[in-house]
């Protein structure tokens, strides 16, 4: 603690000096008003970055969680539970469904679940009756997801309200977890609005999946929920983000219903609860999950519409004149409007030094000793103090390259909100994955691609002026420039995104799973499992038929969830030291499919919590290059290859070395002339052989289908041979002197093997 206050209160001095020096002794006073307007504009977004900082550093020495009552049982109240709908698809809104009637309560009568479907869809309806919820509707969608919701307020009337998004999954704990904190009035004598939980996402954000980056940075919105939004406890300006909450239905009543008159009516209505007297929260522990934007369009436009709804609400509530809110309250959302500002201050930024090196806009007067005496100590103190204040959920290096990649797209919407000309169109973000075209893409780095054609000609230019006055100044400038091209070609990789090939998300996760087929019993546990299949992992690479049909049990780790369903192997790969099967789903109930979901959903997601510490510039920028450039090669094996360079011999008394060896079929490099049929001893006190016959003649050995291959699987003498042998493998992996043609992830199993062959007796057409 007393080192985090050395280090806050170094940066805080820092930061005073350089502003100080900045301030008084860099404008450039003595050249054009143009110059001028132009130094002032690059200081006044430096100091408003400083204020954020500074107003995070300030609230974070009292961050403010309230600890949750225990109430008694019975004390539990009514709960309506909205789940709003526009445009969603059906079996995303079951998810939804089944995860809300799946909550805990002490009386599951108390809690009344609603569908708001405000497309009026005989589907929606007939899904609603389904799952024996309530339904709602109404015939003119005015006033967008709030008009949804008020119209919801007139058929209901329990004292607490849960407000879902059509794709946020509540947790089994929910209710459980928020309702008691409306007992806080007993304590604090103040009545409560609203608990806000965290959004949080199961699938990867575009953030992360487009830069690469799934292991080592956190969800963009995670800084957010578990970080702002606690520090906005501190004096009642928690927000309410439209779902994942509990609000009072009395705070409604006396905020005049949900907010109608901006396209973000949840922060408005937040504001009005809170200026109507009541004491709102927000958790940092996550009971609902949902989906991130999937594609690019829908990320601008939900991130377009916060930027015009945040300041449509500043400007229509009048925010500095409301009666209510007290001076804090009223600099907390005023910090949460200069926030939508960033874009402008990103794009400052980028154009300061490109103005310098190639138009001669003095923008500050400084020497490089100056710059050096004293930015130096203040930049790196500031960074290592914002990165210690988040606890690595956020580190300013991200922050910016977050804001390069969405400044062109947000600019002009904030300039035009600013002037008063609004969109008053609502768009639902759209949670279908949807691959956007390339000329979309191309549209969408113009841009970025202009800013970069300037950055480099001025780095270019600023070396020539370098060379040429041997100025140390231009080491700075080269820097800054560095810095900007650095942001501006990761926010090229992210719109070049990354290919999607998987139809659901899938989840790490370890369970407890059993596999049967045949009489056969195998207990294993989960890799990852998805809607559409699984993946397992085996100690041993077992034997299990090609296109064998499983039954699969699979229990969650209290065993609270039991599911049963059907599948087949698709293909299979050797991860370290272990075996992954992956398995596709062939056969699922309605009933287990929505016990599966629950599996699934009803879990904290395992992604990054904190920035890893792998992550840097350097490390950012080589794996996006790397991964770009590598081919995707997905296996189709269904068999299992086990390389072994194991020393055998025929019947005869033939050499042979076994180089690999999938139970059905073997590949032999044979020193002799190769044999259209042999049989391998293996152990001749036990008369344990493997007979086989020629498949395939390759340049670097015979192909062999093993004609006793199920005999020997389920040998224990034979499986206890060929672990020693992968054992013996892998301690002489390093000093084996293979053909390079074997040294690479080549597959002499193919399909093809399969397919061309007259001895397997099974439907190739299925593989």
């Amino acid at each position: 603690m007393l080192k985090s206050r050395i280090l806050f209160l170094s940066a805080f001095f820092t930061s005073i000096v350089y502003f100080s020096w900045r301030t008084f002794f860099t404008l450039p006073i003595d050249e054009s008003i143009g110059e001028l307007v132009c130094g002032f504009l690059l200081l006044l977004a430096e100091l408003v970055g400083f204020i954020e900082a500074l107003n995070q550093y300030q609230s974070r020495l009292d961050f403010n969680e309230p600890a949750k009552p225990d109430v008694e049982l019975d004390r539990y109240p009514h709960v309506d539970v909205l789940i709003a709908t526009y445009n969603e698809d059906m079996e995303l809104l079951r998810k939804t469904i089944n995860g809300c009637k799946n909550m805990d309560y002490p009386d599951k009568n108390k809690v009344h679940i609603y569908l708001c479907d405000d497309k009026n869809r005989w589907q929606i309806r007939s899904l609603a009756k389904e799952m024996q919820i309530g339904y709602i509707t109404r015939k003119e969608p005015v006033d967008a997801k709030a008009g949804n919701y008020n119209n919801a307020l007139l058929f209901t009337d329990s004292p607490l309200i849960a407000t879902f998004d059509a794709d946020m999954i509540p947790m089994h704990d929910f209710l459980m977890a928020l309702v008691p904190f409306f007992f806080l009035e007993e304590t604090i004598h103040k009545k409560i609005g609203f608990i806000q939980s965290p959004q949080s996402f199961y699938n990867l954000d575009l953030f992360q999946y487009n830069l690469f980056s799934e292991t080592t940075v956190p969800n963009e919105q995670d800084f957010f929920f578990r970080h702002v939004q606690l520090i906005r406890n501190k004096n009642n300006s928690a927000i309410y983000t439209g779902s994942n909450t509990i609000l009072s239905r009395e705070a409604l009543e006396k905020a005049g219903g949900f907010y109608t008159k901006v396209i973000t009516e949840d922060l408005a209505t937040g504001l009005a609860i809170q200026s109507a007297g009541f004491q709102c929260y927000a958790t940092a522990s996550v009971h609902a999950n949902g989906l991130a934007p999937t594609d690019l369009d829908n990320l601008f436009k939900q991130r377009e519409r916060w930027a015009r709804g945040c300041i449509q609400t500043f400007r229509k509530m009048k925010v500095f004149r409301r009666k209510g809110l007290s001076l804090s309250q009223k600099h907390s959302y005023f910090m949460a409007l200069v926030y939508w500002y960033t874009p402008m201050r990103r794009f400052i930024f980028i154009m300061a030094p490109i103005l310098y090196v190639l138009f001669h806009v003095t923008l500050l007067k400084a020497s490089f000793g100056e710059i050096l005496l004293i930015w130096l100590p203040y930049a790196l103190l500031y960074n290592k103090a914002l990165s210690s204040l988040t606890g690595r959920i956020r580190i300013s290096r991200l922050s910016n390259i977050y804001d390069t990649i969405l400044f062109p797209h947000l600019l002009f919407t904030i300039m035009l909100e600013t002037l008063g000309i609004e969109k008053r169109s609502f768009h639902v973000t759209g949670k279908d994955k949807v691959s956007v075209s390339l000329s979309y893409k191309i549209r969408t780095i113009i841009p970025h691609l202009l800013l970069i054609v300037l950055s480099s000609a001025s780095i270019i230019m600023c070396l020539y002026h370098w060379l040429l006055s041997g100025s140390s100044k231009f080491m700075f400038i080269l820097f800054w420039l560095l810095v900007n091209l650095y942001n501006l070609l990761m926010a090229v990789f992210f719109v070049l995104g990354r290919k999607s090939y998987r139809t659901s998300e899938r989840i790490k996760v370890i369970l407890p799973l059993t596999i049967k087929y045949n009489k056969e019993i195998l207990t294993t546990s989960t890799f990852d499992l998805s809607e559409g299949g699984i993946s397992v992992l085996f100690d041993f690479p077992v034997y299990i038929p090609v296109d064998q049909n499983l039954d699969i049990t699979i229990q969650n780790e209290d065993s609270r969830y039991c599911c049963s369903l059907s599948g087949k192997i698709v293909h299979i790969t050797e991860l370290k030291s272990k075996w992954n099967y992956a398995i596709s789903f062939t056969s699922v109930s309605s009933e287990n499919l929505l016990i599966l979901y629950h599996i699934l959903y009803d879990r904290i997601p395992v992604h990054p919590k904190k920035v890893a510490s792998q992550s840097s510039f350097y490390d950012d920028f080589t794996r996006n290059l790397h991964s770009r450039g590598q081919k995707n090669i997905f296996s189709t094996r269904k068999l299992p290859r086990i390389s072994l360079q194991t020393v055998l011999f025929t019947t005869e008394g033939k050499p042979v070395t076994l180089i690999n060896f999938n139970y059905e079929f073997a590949f032999f490099k044979l020193t002799q002339v190769k044999l259209y049929t042999m049989t391998v001893v293996i152990d001749q006190e036990q008369n344990l052989v493997m007979e086989c016959i020629l498949n395939d003649d390759k340049k670097a050995g015979c192909l062999y289908k093993i004609l006793n291959s199920e005999t020997l699987a389920k040998n224990p003498l034979f499986l206890n041979y060929l672990n020693v042998w992968m054992q013996e493998y892998q301690a002489n992996k390093k000093t084996l002197s293979m053909p390079q043609k074997y040294s690479t992830p080549r597959d002499e199993f193919t399909d093809m093997d399969f397919i061309k062959d007259d001895y397997v007796e099974m439907d190739s057409s299925k593989i």
